[in-house]
């Protein structure tokens, strides 16, 4: 009995492993910064748990990178300036990229948004 409660503890385990979904390529937009405004290079991932959860996350890989350039292009340029800022952003894309798949799946997926490189001009 006790080697099937070790198969099921090892597969919650592999269930549960942090996984890192990368996006297809970098997003490029502008922000506005006062009176004109920058353009904003930013390289991000996405953080899931389990092999089913990421390969579900691939799958919808075109929504998830829409609804991020949405969210990551309508904010200001002084959101990418500071932590605290980063940090707003990042919760702000990972709400509405859990609600979209909910609204598409029934659950969220995303555990957190990563930003593995920001380049503001």
């Amino acid at each position: 009995m006790r080697g099937g409660e070790d198969a099921t503890k090892s597969q919650d385990v592999i269930d549960e492993q942090v996984l890192y979904v990368s996006m297809s390529r970098p997003f490029i937009f502008s922000v506005a910064a006062g009176a004109r405004e920058r353009l904003v290079q930013a390289e991000v991932q996405l953080m899931v748990r389990g092999e089913a959860k990421m390969a579900t996350a691939k799958r919808h890989l075109p929504l998830l990178e829409s609804t991020l350039l949405a969210v990551l292009s309508r904010q200001d340029a002084d959101n990418y300036l500071t932590a605290e800022g980063k940090r707003m952003v990042r919760q702000e894309a990972q709400n509405e990229l859990n609600q979209v798949l909910a609204e598409e799946l029934g659950e969220g997926l995303v555990e957190q948004v990563l930003f593995t490189g920001i380049v503001m001009q």
